[in-house]
């Protein structure tokens, strides 16, 4: 969950890049820090990530409230204008809100499906003089 952490940090910081840069919109727009909150929240989510790396519970859990709040944010500013059907889907800051609360809402369901999930089996290591036998240990 961690290197999912880490690749939606990522994402999300350059999606705040695209904003702030203008990187593939052919610089439509001023230069403002709003363009950039994506950015944001991948800081804080990469924040999570990095005490994950010390405190697994702990930084996976700050990188899940980061989560939720960009989601959250995300749709709380798309839905006043989706309702009152005036939000124009081909715009740039739509298209940046749409793919940071989509990435978001990716995190906040793969985190909540990480317990569900199967863990990976892990062999014991083996025992010097042991008298377990196994199907690896017995001679053809």
């Amino acid at each position: 969950m961690r290197i999912f952490t880490f690749f939606s940090s990522l994402l999300l910081i350059a999606i705040g890049g695209m904003g702030y840069y203008g990187w593939g919109m052919g610089g439509e727009g001023p230069q403002t820090l709003v363009s950039a909150i994506p950015g944001g929240f991948g800081a804080m989510i990469l924040f999570g990530g990095i005490v994950a790396m010390l405190l697994r519970r702990t930084g996976l859990q700050i990188a899940f409230l980061a989560a939720i709040a960009g989601a959250f944010s995300g749709l709380g500013r798309l839905t006043p204008a989706y309702l009152s059907d005036s939000l124009d889907w081909k715009s740039q800051p739509t298209n940046l809100i749409v793919a940071m609360s989509s990435i978001c809402l990716l995190y906040l369901l793969a985190s909540a499906a990480a317990p569900i999930l199967p863990k990976r089996s892990r062999k014991e290591p083996a025992v010097v003089g042991s008298k377990e036998v196994t199907p690896e240990s017995t001679p053809c």
